[in-house]
């Protein structure tokens, strides 16, 4: 039964066809089911494990604080023991629902430094430098004030964050320490403070499934399957020709590709799918009972992200998000919201941020400030303290510390197992430290005797102390990247473009490909990937490099 483009949960033939299959509709999967089914002509299948993102929570950028401890538009996921935090494990949410984390993230719009893409050039050639990608990040965004290297008539709207009160006393304190101005951070990338960029249209959030999704469903040859669970890739030989999919929790149907198998499933589920499909380090999977379809090692390995700790301050006076969040406060905030669709329903994961130098040797910032007039006990969930309060995170921009994902069992409903290798690197350590120091100098500086330390605290000094708190509190930044490595080398699992090497007919397009993690979210990176990926795969030309763009700040160092 179709409506509108969604097909019901209830799926009677044992066998469908369709000349693309994109296996999940989070970020990547959306932008793809859009380009590949433009010429209305190519039939083309978006299966989602998830099921529909009309919620509230979803529309309101707020109410992002909430989906992360929603068990209904998640996966469930925590990491394994991490080594580097003293074997704690953290909780790892993921988005399991139409337009995937793009419908559950923090909203935010950040392209990282252009030397991110000259490792991506390094690994997998020019075609994924700066200048390549340049092109991409524009043609995907509609960016309303502009700016020389913005994208202004693109699928997903950005709109500056509206400007706590508090988050203006952070950032004049900021201007006090010497920190430049940064009035557009992806137009002029460097170091200084800046207000935040959201992926938001008005008042509400405008996920990839906003922006891409919903206005395609209209053609006739896209369909989209929800509450479908792909339980194995399937081969003829070494191609593959479709998938085995239990929709609905019913026994398996095989739906083949007469082009392509995509998997766009993120950088947990794609690798997990991968070797539930016998592609991956064979011995591994033949303990498991997996037969093996190709011996590919790296599948799963290089698994890495960004890792935040936290500083969080008392006011002495006023009030901070802690107490406007809750009623009886939160009243008039939600008048503003629906009148005039302004206000603290309109923020989302930080109201303004900051980029540093761990040292005055380092080239570019590599550490990132995430302030948020608001804190929470890291102990409560993520529940807001009852107290007036602010804090500010510091994000590792570039880690070195690398973990991999192993799957424990042959059944597609198991979770892998995986690990980040948060702090387990020196480096890691130092940088996060000197990043604590500039959470604690920058609030201090800003609200002087009004604010109290709470989080480490006074009494946690030394670097061996802090360190413990930062090992013992950290989380997540949500950015899981490099499980599915693209590159030149034999060692890769993806080619430059994206197919699996060894594997005919198969391709994966999202975060799990990125060789190396980016100095931002990854929204807007994977956005610009999935918008090449869809050249590639039609066999478009590329997108003209943007030679226009020649300073030293906006060159990669590849490129220079």
């Amino acid at each position: 039964m179709r409506r509108r483009g969604v097909f019901e949960p209830v799926i009677r033939e044992r066998s469908m066809e369709t000349d693309y299959l994109i296996i999940g509709a989070g970020t990547a999967g959306c932008v793809l089911a859009d380009r590949l089914s433009a010429d209305g002509a190519s039939k083309v299948l978006l299966l989602e494990a998830g099921g529909s993102d009309r919620r509230l929570m979803v529309r309101i950028p707020a109410g992002f604080y909430h989906l992360l401890r929603t068990p209904a538009v998640g996966w469930g996921y925590e990491t394994a023991p991490e080594p580097g935090l003293d074997g704690r494990r953290v909780p790892y949410p993921r988005g399991r629902i139409v337009g995937g984390c793009s419908s559950i993230n923090g909203l935010w719009q950040s392209r990282g430094l252009p030397s991110d893409y000259g490792a991506w050039a390094e690994a997998a050639g020019d075609e994924w430098g700066y200048s390549a990608m340049l092109p991409y990040f524009q043609r995907s965004e509609a960016y309303r004030p502009g700016g020389t290297t913005r994208g202004t008539s693109g699928k997903i709207r950005v709109e500056p964050s509206e400007i706590h009160p508090l988050t203006r006393q952070f950032f004049a304190a900021g201007r006090r320490l010497q920190l430049p101005w940064i009035e557009d951070y992806n137009d002029t990338p460097g170091e200084g403070l800046a207000p935040v960029q959201q992926t938001r249209r008005g008042r509400l959030r405008h996920s990839a499934a906003d922006a891409y999704l919903r206005g395609a469903l209209r053609r006739g040859n896209l369909q989209l399957v929800s509450n479908a669970l792909v339980t194995r890739i399937a081969f003829d030989g070494s191609r593959a020709i479709g998938a085995h999919v239990s929709i609905a929790g019913q026994e398996p149907v095989l739906i083949r590709a007469r082009r392509e198998v995509i998997l766009a499933a993120g950088a947990i589920n794609s690798p997990h799918l991968l070797h539930l499909s016998g592609i991956g380090p064979a011995e591994e999977l033949r303990r498991v009972g997996i037969t093996t379809v190709l011996d590919l090692p790296a599948v799963g390995e290089n698994l890495h992200d960004h890792y935040n700790a936290r500083v969080a301050g008392r006011l002495t006076r006023g009030s901070s998000l802690n107490q406007d969040s809750r009623f009886p406060r939160l009243v008039p905030h939600l008048f503003r919201y629906a009148l005039r669709g302004r206000g603290i329903l309109t923020y989302s994961a930080a109201n303004g941020t900051g980029f540093v130098k761990s040292s005055p040797d380092e080239p570019e910032p590599d550490l990132q400030l995430v302030f948020t007039p608001a804190s929470y006990s890291p102990e409560g969930g993520g529940k807001l303290d009852s107290f007036a309060a602010v804090s500010c995170g510091v994000w590792l921009m570039r880690p070195q510390s690398r973990g991999r994902l192993r799957t424990v069992s042959a059944d597609p409903r198991a979770k892998p197992s995986f690990h980040l290798g948060f702090l387990q690197s020196d480096s890691d350590r130092r940088r996060m430290l000197v990043g604590m120091q500039w959470a604690r100098r920058l609030l201090a500086e800003a609200f002087g005797d009004e604010i109290a330390e709470v989080r480490p605290g006074p009494e946690v000094q030394d670097e061996a102390a802090l360190l413990r708190y930062m090992q013992q509190t950290g989380a997540t930044v949500f950015h899981p990247v490099g499980s599915c490595r693209m590159g030149r080398d034999e060692a890769a699992v993806v080619d430059p473009r994206l197919q699996v090497n060894g594997i005919a007919g198969l391709r994966v397009v999202d975060a799990s490909v990125i060789p190396t993690i980016p100095s931002s979210n990854t929204h807007a990176p994977v956005v610009a990937l999935a918008e090449k990926a869809a050249d590639l795969i039609l066999g478009n030309p590329p997108a003209p490099p943007a030679t226009a763009i020649r300073t030293t700040r906006e060159l990669s160092r590849h490129d220079q």
